[in-house]
Formats: structure tokens, sequence, C-alpha cells
């Protein structure tokens, strides 16, 4: 596994409570119907790398190679190293 993977720590999951209103679906459904109700309501979406080809910030929209010049205007050099 590598130290850091998308799959593994972008996965956090909230209750389903937060998305489902049980109880009213329950008065519209049978039971089994909601016995096999699976829901997933991830914490966070993982966007891959390759599908993001704009950053949007305060000072509008930036292609992801100029993110680089970005952070060096903000940030100094011995805050990039992670």
């Amino acid at each position: 596994m590598q130290p850091f993977d998308p799959e593994i720590t972008m996965n956090d999951l909230k209750s389903p409570a937060d998305v489902v209103d049980f109880e009213a679906l329950a008065e519209w459904t049978s039971d089994s119907c909601t016995s096999q109700l699976h829901v997933a309501n991830p914490a966070y979406d993982y966007v891959p790398p390759h599908l993001i080809s704009l950053f949007i910030t305060d000072s509008g929209g930036h292609a992801p190679s100029y993110v680089y010049r970005l952070l060096a205007e903000y940030y100094h050099a011995d805050d990039n190293a992670l």
C-alpha cells in the first residue's frame, strides 16, 4: 500500500441518516425494502488528478500546471517539503 492511498484514506463514510430519513421511508415502503437498503454517504469526494483541469481560487481559475507557481508565491520554499 502507498503512503497516501486515496482509495483507503478518502473513503470515510458518514451516517446514512444524514441523507435518508428512514422513519419517513418506512411509512411508504415495505419492511423488506428498507431492510435491504444500503446507503453510502461518503465524507469526502475524491477526484483523480487526471480529471482536474482547473483550480478555482480567490484570485481566479488556474491550470493545474500553474499551481506550483502559486505555492511558490504564497509559501516559503522550506514549507513545500512534505
